[in-house]
């Protein structure tokens, strides 16, 4: 279900910029060879966060600080305490260095 919901997710990211892209070519015919796909895709990419919150306004859910925090905390913290990873040496050795101050 999480990897149809990714793939649905992408696909729908995808329809949209393309929609708006063709609005702007439309918008600016003069230009229009010049929204090339890679700048695009950036651009689109840099305002996502920006479309994203006036579309969660408009449909009724207002951006709640607390709400992040809430989340973060329960979907940021790793359930398996003991698991050895990978970095687990070299990211100790980075967050000692910046809780000692030396940065």
């Amino acid at each position: 279900a999480v990897v149809e919901s990714l793939v649905l997710v992408a696909m729908l990211t995808l329809v949209v910029s393309h929609r708006l892209l063709n609005h702007m070519r439309l918008l600016a015919p003069e230009k229009s060879a010049r929204f090339t796909p890679l700048r695009w895709a950036e651009s689109f990419y840099s305002i996502a966060p920006v479309i994203m919150t006036r579309v969660l306004k408009f449909i009724g859910i207002d951006e709640d600080p607390l709400l992040l925090i809430i989340y973060f905390m329960a979907e940021g913290v790793d359930p398996n305490v003991n698991r050895e990873r990978l970095l687990s040496p070299w990211v100790k050795a980075v967050n000692s260095q910046v809780l000692d101050g030396i940065e």
